[in-house]
């Protein structure tokens, strides 16, 4: 039931799909905004590094940390969380690659080009959050590289690794995405503090999580969700009740 409406839309397609992506990463976009930092979008990103360089959707930049934001909506379909081969596997979540390319990229890119934000090219920590449509159980790159065939993961150069391990790499499915930037926005969270205890969780076999919803639970991060979701529930609650009137409380 909870991917019923993804499997059905699916059915479309590319007409389903192209169309969505744009609508997902505009959602993306407009929760990131009042969660603390300096948020720095796409447009800007592509004036800092270059019209055909590829980045990511956002990039929050606190006093040492940069956070990069990578939006990727796809037809994810059910054999993507069960299927046995590495290579069927890499190949259905290679979005997830081609977002760790961009992170990696804009990285190592906001380092090397002058006319940058002097915060951004100071910073000592780098993340890059990839925010999924539906839930890929996924957590972090460090898993990714050992579930994908050898060598799939490799690092392109010494300076990605030196700025984005695959470590400060995770993997949010859309629920877990509003949960995280909600609690910010209401001064529950720091984004900051809360990825860098989820690194510390990782490192540590005892504690680390398979899920990033698992961090969240660890964290005692409340439940909360978009605006866009609270007023969708909302609505269809009073309609549900207009409908059914009086029998609602029978």
């Amino acid at each position: 039931m909870e991917s019923l409406v993804h499997s059905v839309l699916s059915e479309n397609r590319t007409n389903f799909i192209a169309p969505f992506s744009r609508i997902f990463e505009r959602h993306i976009r407009t929760q990131l905004r009042g969660v603390g930092g300096t948020l720095i979008e796409e447009e800007e990103l592509r004036e800092i590094l270059g019209r055909e360089s590829p980045v990511p959707d956002a990039l929050l930049t606190y006093p040492g940390v940069n956070v990069f934001i990578e939006s990727k909506a796809g037809l994810f379909d059910e054999s993507v969380m069960v299927v046995g081969s590495a290579e069927i596997f890499s190949h259905k979540t290679r979005a997830l690659r081609r977002a760790m390319l961009q992170g990696w990229t804009a990285s190592v890119g906001v380092r090397t080009r002058p006319h940058g934000y002097r915060q951004v090219r100071g910073a000592d920590v780098d993340y890059l959050l990839i925010v999924t449509n539906r839930d890929l159980l996924a957590c972090n790159g460090v898993g990714l590289k050992e579930t994908y065939p050898e060598g799939t993961l490799d690092y392109p150069d010494p300076d990605c690794e030196r700025y984005l391990p695959l470590e400060r790499v995770y993997v949010l499915s859309i629920d877990d995405f509003e949960r995280l930037v909600a609690a910010a926005r209401e001064g529950t969270a720091h984004l900051p503090a809360v990825l860098e205890r989820c690194v510390a969780a990782d490192r540590d076999p005892h504690t680390q999580k398979l899920l990033f919803e698992q961090h969240l639970a660890a964290q005692r991060i409340p439940l909360s969700f978009s605006d866009l979701v609270n007023d969708a529930i909302e609505g269809s609650s009073k309609r549900l009740e207009a409908a059914l009137g009086d029998n609602l409380a029978v």
